[in-house]
């Protein structure tokens, strides 16, 4: 009994030592601390394996501690509130530059339309910059569903790897931290326009934290069901990701600069009441030298957690690890009201430890909440980390009780206008009212009449009115289709037209159908209830009533396309009969060319429905249209408004000048006017007595048509219409008597700077250039405003030509990092499509790092692009990170990897260098465990490699779809497959650049300093590689030619078309022989051709007609006559040798490794043939793809899909956006430009073009030199090819001088006597071939088709790596 008492009282002892802290503001460990601390940490390792690869789909409420969502598509969107008063979701950036440039800004979305604001920039030369509602951040009004206020706008481009972030308004001059003191600095106008990469996987906090920090931090608090709850009930997810910021910025009065920053961004949402934090510091760090980027937090919250240390470092080659300890003394630190300006502290991660040293450049604050209870400096700082220079920043923050709080009176929050979901019942109503809701659907009576229902909406809210109206729904459009099968025919007609592309006839075709609809007479069912609507809407007098017949087409005044202008409106019509006529030719308006052209061009649907909107006039004294944002800039902060008398016909026709005034808009929705512009409006259009509108003439007018106070009362008019609508707006207006009439609200956004006039009454901006596709109308008598329309702009986000160019640009994380084009130029030389940057750029980016993981024990990142990176629109390797990937083997040799990629060693780029941005060497053990680990894994991929082969043969895509949707999610299913072949493809081919470097080791005697004559070894050794599939290729081509010309038919051959040749080929009439190895080549090799992993590039089997005239050429030359040049034994080779091998060294050279090697080139371009085959089926399968996109009118052109992103096809297939396919047309128009750039074979850092100059004087003789890769001396004509469209210039016995070659150059290889490339390695593609054929050939030759010119004379030595021009 009495043990049991002590037992149970002992037990309680424990169980209340182990619930309970030391007390106090910050809790200490108590006596059971590292009870508590390894329970927990073995809790949330248990929590985080149990969730990690239970394969379900991510849930939003699977958060918390050791658990988090983890599908990148559900976390990077605009999160739905949480119930809760505290609810946020918060998007925030920062960058830094080298320069000293830093900026912050930040975007939280709240409840009730609330959020918060941050914009902070500091740029030498210029100096400080805040967004003008700094200190405070409050800000009111925000669009649902996207982070977008105070000018400020981030937007998700892909989830994980890239964001769109822009401001555009005033920023204030100056610091100005003191929320009561006047804010006296100037406001500027400030353009930022920045695309954000990704530069590592992003770090979640939820997940990611060290396991025993974070239980350290719980295990000091004191255990009770409250603090549980409390842990639970406040959570957020929290989580970042290091990336940069590129783009440029433009102030007010300065010089645009282009920007390149480090950036880290965050994304929270869930709870945070910022006055649960006591303090917190967060110190953001970028090492420059080293491309190191660090975060390490310390926060406190009483009552909560009261001591939480917390972060993580990310190396240059995007390796991130948490850190596991922080030295800094936040209580010490934050005791003061402000930090100090200097002070140091340590942290650690990786198993390394780093000594920070900040200093502070300036401190910004702001404040949170109406009361101002969380008060935040936002630092910039410079750092100095174990020595090296660092920038960044430091946010601080501080619970702020005192105050004082905001003042003023809260701003009201309005509730957004939205298009109905549930319509109820819809279907068949031939008539709606504005007033009835279900009218404010734009799928029920078009673009036009829902704006105009909206506006009805909330006219009274706003003070002004909409003048009285309905709507002809679309389905009275198709139910007069219905009564007039003829008209259906002709429409019919009309898409068929397009789909079998026969435009010439469209123009005809649509004045056809524009006859029909406008002479057949409106169907009874809908006259009787048109005629009904006009008695209950207008009165027994609405005979004499005057209307405005305007259509109101589906699609029509969205927000990417207008269709505005492209459609009649009918101005003062009296009488049902001219109403019903009107009526006709509404929708006859709707299939003229040019709505029918703009719709295609568009990508929108041509067979449309189309809405008629009748409205009573306004007899206006005044009208005119006012944008809430510069048409031009689309700068937040200025108005325009066009004014004149009348009706607001003379603005919009042009057929007069009206006044025109900017206004500045401030951040509080004051305005001010800035400048009138007095036009001379010497047109007046105003209503006829008998129907209709008259032009009257005036004498230019001598003062403006509103006075200052009508301007204002406008401008705050239009700043409240946007604020329900949530987005800038393009709104009509009129003014009449005391009344202000609402006729038109237009949602809008830009992109660019100049200006082209497609018509008067429509605009949009592309890149730098302004479309006008509509203004928007107003009219004003007297006192009185009438707002007549509230429609949505098209929007193209003003991305300028450069922002296109270099919209895939990759971060590049260190100075040092060496780029290069080799290797890769020669597989893929030129600008991709965006396509193909998106699908294969990604594949091999991710297969080299699969390989260099499985070689060398590297890191593969889920989203950012390290080994294979892009930059205006061209594909590089960055030779650094695949260094770093590879290094941790016995196999890994720094020189072997640059001599097989770029063709050369490159002295400057150092051990020391690469191992300074990543993780320490690892141990001599850890690297022979790689070895034998990488044989076993390679042997196993390699299978999987060849087991394609076999597969192929039956091998689809999509084999069954017929709707470009089926297809596109068939693409997406067996996208797997693609980078699984890729990957197992650069297996096989690995084999061939480790046997390669230890056949060159022993050539070379162990030294790094490989020479000339050991390249040249090297290349003899791997003279006779076996099996060399693409060898093949110019064999298989010369037999063609040859049976041509012995069957006696090259005459008949030669003077057929390319496509009647073809044709002939697979006819009857051509012999069984020639048919027969004409078959066998386009099934052996027929996936072939130049730029092969290019999807728009179609093959040789798919466009036979590349084949056909290479054989004319080899015919013509008689090149199919020439014989193989015998390849030396390998004992020949041996004897040849010019390095000095040891016995040893021989023997394994000539009993093991050189037949290892000569297999291993041979399995490489095996490899890469099984891979290029398979990737042939995804290039069959898009262009299928863009075959449907195309017959489905979602796409004017096929070849236009091409240049969308894979994620951007399957957006265009569920929205039909207009936005995109202009995007696509932009894009191919850049490409030329793209493709003129031309960068070096080396970047040292960020690749930057560069100008080719052509020489100007040239000395009669010189010499180049590069790397030999096969042997033989021989002299002749040098014939410069900068493309293979130039390849029928090219002459038997030619020395070839090309920047490149792949397998779309080998057909042409027998009709060369020698082979210079400027880029190529010893296992180049033109050098295994040029091998196999004997032929001289020198490769890494720097700008050869620069020094040398068609027609010199040449002498190629591949033996010494020499090319010399000979005087003629």
């Amino acid at each position: 009994m009495w043990l049991a008492v002590c037992i149970g009282g002992l037990l309680l002892y424990f169980l209340w030592e182990l619930l309970r802290s030391s007390g106090g503001d910050v809790s200490k460990p108590g006596r059971f601390f590292y009870t508590k601390k390894w329970m927990l940490r073995l809790l949330l390792l248990l929590n985080g394996y149990r969730k990690s690869d239970s394969g379900q789909k991510s849930s939003r409420k699977e958060r918390g501690y050791g658990i988090s969502i983890r599908d990148p598509l559900v976390l990077e969107v605009c999160q739905p509130l949480e119930d809760h008063t505290m609810a946020i979701d918060s998007t925030y950036f920062n960058g830094f530059a080298e320069d000293g440039t830093s900026l912050a800004l930040r975007i939280a979305r709240k409840h009730n339309r609330e959020g918060e604001v941050w914009v902070m920039l500091d740029v030498p030369g210029i100096g400080y910059l805040q967004h003008p509602l700094h200190p405070d951040t409050g800000v009111y009004n925000m669009p649902d569903g996207a982070y977008r206020s105070g000018g400020c706008e981030f937007k998700v481009i892909e989830p994980m790897r890239s964001w769109r972030v822009v401001y555009n308004g005033l920023l204030r001059q100056g610091l100005h931290n003191d929320p009561q003191a006047e804010k006296t600095g100037r406001l500027v106008t400030v353009k930022l326009a920045l695309r954000w990469e990704c530069s590592g996987d992003p770090f979640n906090f939820d997940i990611d934290i060290d396991k025993s920090l974070l239980a350290e931090a719980v295990a000091k608090e004191t255990w009770t069901r409250k603090f549980w709850q409390k842990l639970r009930g406040n959570h957020q997810t929290h989580y970042e990701q290091c990336g940069e910021l590129m783009g440029t910025l433009e102030v007010e009065g300065y010089e645009a600069r282009h920007l390149v920053l480090k950036s880290f961004r965050d994304h929270t949402f869930g709870v945070r009441n910022w006055e649960m934090f006591e303090r917190y510091a967060i110190h953001f760090i970028w090492i420059e030298e080293v491309g190191v980027m660090a975060m390490v937090a310390c926060l406190w919250m009483p009552g909560y957690i009261t001591h939480l240390q917390a972060g993580y470092l990310m190396y240059s080659n995007g390796v991130t690890y948490p850190v596991t300890s922080v030295t800094l003394d936040l209580d010490t630190l934050t005791r003061d009201h402000t930090p100090p300006d200097r002070y140091s502290f340590t942290f650690c991660a990786a198993g390394e430890h780093y000594h920070v040293y900040s200093v502070a450049t300036v401190t910004p604050e702001v404040y949170h909440y109406r009361s101002r209870g969380s008060r935040i400096l936002e630092r910039m700082c410079t750092y100095r980390v174990n020595g090296k220079t660092a920038r960044g920043l430091a946010e601080f923050h501080y619970r702020n009780p005192s105050g004082p709080a905001i003042a003023d009176r809260e701003p009201v929050t309005l509730p957004l206008l939205r298009e109905p979901v549930d319509l109820g019942v819809s279907k068949g109503q031939i008539t709606l009212q504005f007033t009835d809701p279900v009218c404010q659907s734009s799928g029920v009576v078009g673009g036009k009449g829902a704006q105009l229902a909206l506006l009805t909406q909330i006219q009274s809210q706003v003070g002004a009115t909409v003048p009285k109206g309905f709507c002809l729904t679309l389905d009275a459009f198709e139910l007069q289709l219905v009564e007039y099968p003829e008209i259906v025919e002709s429409l019919e007609h009309i898409v068929e037209s397009i789909r079998q592309e026969k435009l010439d006839v469209l123009q005809t075709l649509c004045s056809e159908a524009v006859e029909l609809l406008a002479s057949c007479k409106v169907c009874q069912p809908i006259e009787t209830k048109l005629i009904s609507q006009l008695q209950a809407t207008f009165g027994d007098k609405y005979q004499h009533v005057r209307l405005a017949i305007r259509s109101s087409a589906a699609g029509e005044d969205g927000g990417e396309s207008s269709s505005a202008g492209q459609m009649e409106t009918f101005l003062g019509v009296v009488s049902h009969d001219n109403v019903l006529e009107a009526v006709r030719k509404c929708w006859s308006s709707a299939y003229t060319y040019q709505a029918v052209e703009y719709r295609r061009q568009h990508g929108q649907p041509v067979r449309t429905s189309v809405g008629v909107v009748v409205q009573e006039m306004v007899r206006s004294e005044v009208a005119g249209v006012i944008f809430t944002n510069d048409p031009r800039t689309g700068n937040s902060g200025r108005m325009v408004l066009d004014a004149s008398f009348g009706l607001g016909e003379a603005v919009v026709s042009g057929k007069t000048t009206p006044d025109s005034f900017i206004l500045q808009r401030y951040h509080d929705n004051s305005v001010e006017i800035l400048e009138r512009h007095l036009g001379n409006k010497t047109v007046e259009i105003a209503m006829a007595d008998d129907g209709g509108v008259t032009e009257k003439q005036r004498a230019p007018a001598k003062e403006c048509c509103l006075h200052d106070n009508q301007v204002v009362t406008l401008a705050t008019l239009a700043i409240k219409i946007e604020d329900y609508f949530g987005s800038p707006r393009d709104i009509e207006w009129a003014m009449a008597g005391e009344n202000i009439y609402l006729l038109q609200v237009c949602e809008w956004a830009m992109a660019g700077e100049n200006i082209y006039l497609l018509q008067v009454c429509e605009w949009a901006m592309a890149g730098e250039n302004i479309y006008l596709l509509q203004v928007c109308e107003w009219a004003m008598a007297g006192e009185n405003i009438y707002l007549l329309q509230a429609r949505p702009v098209t929007t193209s986000d003003q991305e300028t030509d450069d922002d296109i160019i270099h919209e895939f640009d990759s971060p590049v994380m260190t100075p040092h990092d060496r780029v290069t084009i080799g290797n890769i130029g020669e597989m893929m030389p030129g600008c991709v499509t965006p396509l193909t940057g998106s699908v294969f750029g990604r594949a091999v980016d991710y297969a080299t790092s699969v390989v260099g993981a499985d070689f060398g024990g590297g890191n593969v990142s889920r989203f950012a692009s390290k080994s294979t990176i892009c930059n205006s629109g061209r594909l590089f390797i960055n030779l650094t990170h695949v260094a770093q990937n590879y290094q941790k083997s016995l196999l890994y040799q720094k020189e072997a990897l640059e001599l097989n990629l770029v063709g050369a060693v490159l002295a400057d780029h150092t051990q020391d260098m690469i191992d300074s941005s990543c993780q320490h060497r690892a141990s001599f053990l850890t690297k022979l465990y790689n070895v034998a680990r990488f044989f076993i894994v390679n042997n196993r991929k390699v299978k999987v490699a060849d087991g394609w082969q076999e597969r192929l043969k039956t091998y689809q895509v999509g084999r069954d779809c017929e709707r470009s949707a089926d297809l596109y999610d068939a693409i997406c299913r067996q996208l797997p497959d693609y980078y699984q072949v890729w990957e197992t493809s650069v297996h096989k081919s690995s084999k061939s650049g480790s046997y390669g470097g230890v056949v060159m080791g022993i050539i070379a005697g162990g030294k790094n300093d490989w020479s000339t004559e050991n390249c040249s070894d090297l290349a003899l050794l791997l003279s006779q590689c076996h099996n060399v599939y693409s060898a093949d290729v110019p064999l298989a081509l010369k037999d063609i030619a040859k049976c041509i010309v012995e069957k006696q038919l090259s005459e008949e051959f030669m003077n057929k078309t390319d496509k009647d040749s073809v044709a002939w080929m697979g006819s009857p009439q051509c012999p069984a022989l020639l048919s027969e190895k004409y078959r066998s080549f386009l099934c052996r090799h027929g996936h072939r051709c130049v730029r092969e992993a290019e999807f728009v590039e179609k093959s040789w089997r798919a466009e036979p007609e590349k084949l056909i005239r290479v054989i004319k050429a080899l015919i013509r030359s008689e090149a199919f006559t020439d014989s193989q040049s015998p390849v030396p034994s390998l004992d020949s080779c041996m004897a040849q040798l010019q390095s000095s091998v040891s016995w040893l060294g021989r023997f394994l050279l000539r009993h093991w490794l050189v037949q290892k090697a000569r297999d291993a080139v041979g399995n490489r371009e095996l490899g890469k043939s099984i891979a290029v085959e398979a990737a042939d089926r995804f290039k069959q399968a898009y262009w299928r793809l863009a075959d449907m996109l195309f017959l489905e009118g979602r796409l004017p052109e096929r070849e236009l899909m091409f240049y969308l992103t894979h994620r951007e096809i399957g957006e265009l297939i569920q929205t039909r956006s207009a936005r995109l396919v202009t995007k696509a047309v932009r894009r191919r128009r850049l490409q030329p430009v793209q493709s003129e750039l031309e960068f070096p074979r080396i970047s040292v850092g960020r690749p930057v073009p560069i100008e080719r100059k052509s020489l100007e004087q040239r000395q009669a003789t010189f010499t180049l030199k590069g790397m030999p890769v096969s042997r033989g001396c021989v002299q002749g004509t040098a014939r410069v090819i900068r493309s293979l469209t130039e390849a029928d210039q090219i002459q038997k016995g030619d020395i070839l001088i090309v920047s490149y070659t792949d397998v779309g150059w080998t057909p042409y290889f027998p009709l060369i006597a020698g082979l210079v490339t400027e880029l190529g390695g010893l296992v180049s593609h033109g050098a295994v071939v040029a091998r196999e054929y004997g032929l001289p050939c020198v490769v890494n030759v720097p700008n050869a088709t620069i020094h040398l010119l068609t027609g010199d004379m040449v002498r190629l030595d591949g033996t010494k790596g020499t090319v010399d021009r000979l005087e003629s």
